[in-house]
């Protein structure tokens, strides 16, 4: 007698996810619907309210539920190269500032690592297993995943280092254009004409913060009827011991400059030593600007002229903001951007218009 094949049941979905699944929203934009909010069209808020009424369920609030006494963030960011991967400096004082904003306010903050290709299961996964009350998605994740992410959470989204058009989240990022705009032209003021950019490898150029810098330079140039050169983009293998020398090359066979305007500090740090390595130290023979005066920009030497973006704070005013909505607020989408201001160091310096490096 041949066994008789198991029947899986398929167990149907419950709650605010069975309403996001017949009305196909996500439960994060469920929830606004239910709750009244702006954000979500009229039309779509009445749909909503059908469905729900339709399946029986009755959306509570999370202001109205019974609150633990601290609430639990996720602080979640990809894989960017470093080792570990805590010790890329920015997203370290970025986490930095969140972490000090929970302590304050009896929040507790877990780190979690998310590749952008992570297979759906394992995304599904991440979030019905972690017990969260906001998450904070940090750095250049593209819309794709995001959009996987709010699929799979009821959780409040903030999103930190990263926007995009039509972005119905919450997000906090740096002036970066300003930063830019300023770095080029305190560049121009000194005297410079040719400023060479230098950027991370074309697969990263989409990232929102090196967008903006780029933008900046490019329109303080135009506004100045300069050149606007095409960026050197750095590869993929940041820490590379050959990476030096790969740069020492492309600068020896790059169109004469007088200045490097590097997309952030370590990038700027490696140009000095790569200037260094051509026998063509900055100052003297090309100025050199970072971005995000981080620890570096005044360990190096000389010390980096560069632009200060507040990553600590960028992390406060997210995990705040996690907090309002849970809070019950329900206002649209709320885009920071965070005022930056130029320092001015040692390694850049007035210069004549028929200097060049050569």
């Amino acid at each position: 007698m041949s066994a008789v094949p198991e029947t899986r049941v398929h167990k149907p979905k419950s709650g605010i996810r069975a309403v996001a699944e017949q009305v196909s929203l996500s439960p994060s934009a469920v929830s606004l619907a239910l709750r009244g909010s702006s954000s979500i069209p009229l039309e779509t808020r009445a749909r909503v309210q059908q469905a729900a009424e339709n399946l029986n369920y009755v959306h509570k609030p999370r202001h109205m539920r019974e609150r633990r006494s601290t609430r639990k963030y996720i602080f979640i960011m990809d894989d960017h190269g470093d080792r570990p991967v805590m010790s890329n400096p920015f997203f370290g004082e970025v986490l930095a500032g969140a972490e000090n904003q929970c302590a304050d306010t009896n929040s507790t903050l877990t780190f979690c690592l998310l590749r952008t290709n992570t297979p759906e299961l394992a995304l599904t996964q991440t979030f019905t297993r972690s017990e969260m009350d906001g998450i904070l998605l940090v750095g250049p994740y593209p819309p794709s995943l995001i959009e996987r992410v709010c699929r799979n959470t009821n959780a409040p989204i903030v999103l930190v280092d990263n926007w995009y058009a039509g972005c119905s989240l919450d997000s906090i990022m740096a002036d970066d254009f300003a930063g830019s705009h300023s770095m080029t032209q305190h560049l121009i003021e000194l005297g410079h004409r040719n400023i060479l950019p230098l950027f991370r490898s074309p697969e990263k150029r989409s990232a929102p913060a090196f967008t903006e810098r780029l933008r900046g330079y490019q329109t303080a140039m135009r506004t100045h009827q300069l050149e606007i050169r095409a960026p050197l983009y750095f590869p993929d293998e940041l820490y590379s011991p050959h990476l030096i020398q790969w740069i020492a090359e492309h600068l020896h066979s790059a169109a004469p400059f007088t200045a490097l305007l590097c997309a952030n500090d370590t990038f700027a740090g490696f140009a000095l030593q790569a200037l260094e390595m051509l026998k063509r130290p900055a100052p003297k023979f090309a100025s050199v600007s970072g971005y995000d005066d981080l620890n570096i920009a005044q360990t190096v030497s000389p010390a980096l002229s560069t632009v200060r973006n507040h990553p600590r704070e960028m992390g406060a005013i997210a995990v705040q903001r996690l907090a309002a909505r849970l809070n019950n607020d329900t206002g649209p989408a709320q885009h920071i951007r965070l005022g930056v201001s130029l320092v001015a160091r040692e390694s850049t310096r007035q210069v004549h218009r028929h200097e060049s490096l050569d």
